[in-house]
């Protein structure tokens, strides 16, 4: 995926790029592109996470279909583990946007937290091979509740890193 920063930078419009030379505007304009990119990421992620999510239902129901039915809890814990991870994603802090916020995000702050950001993708493609080695062992049979509880642990991973996320963005990190 391309420099969303760049690219949000590119569409500024001459008014906007005149403005930046007035003095405090620049920096102030360069943080909101920040968050806004981080924004953009952030809702990448959810939307990626949630494609991954509805394909779990292949493997509940290749389970149905080869008579698998005990293990459809153990489908749906991961489900619920999938939306807990895919909401905090999607409502995830994203720096302040007043003057008047109590916690305030530095520039340096905030591209550490959009390359920890892209960082995750990498998570995210992971979890997505772990869905599909999910789905291929539900329809054969052999080794389901282990690829289930290796997803489960990709994605409580995940959930970790948003946790160490928030704590940089709330400077305790």
């Amino acid at each position: 995926m391309d420099d969303l920063r760049e690219q949000i930078r590119g569409q500024e419009g001459g008014l906007e790029r005149l403005m930046r030379k007035i003095p405090g505007f620049a920096g102030y304009k360069d943080r909101e592109q920040r968050r806004q990119a981080d924004q953009i990421q952030r809702a990448f992620m959810a939307d990626a996470l949630t494609r991954e999510r509805e394909r779990i239902a292949d493997a509940a129901n290749a389970l149905m279909s080869s008579g698998g039915i005990s293990l459809l809890g153990e489908v749906d814990r991961v489900r619920n583990v999938f939306d807990k991870v895919i909401e905090r994603i999607r409502h995830a802090t994203y720096g302040s946007a007043g003057f008047f916020d109590a916690i305030r995000i530095n520039e340096a702050e905030l591209d550490r937290v959009y390359e920890y950001d892209l960082g995750m993708l990498a998570d995210i493609a992971s979890i997505g091979e772990g869905v599909t080695r999910s789905i291929a062992t539900a329809e054969s049979g052999d080794g389901f509740r282990e690829a289930l509880k290796a997803l489960e642990a990709q994605l409580r991973d995940l959930d970790k890193k948003l946790d160490e996320r928030t704590k940089t963005m709330m400077g305790v990190a």
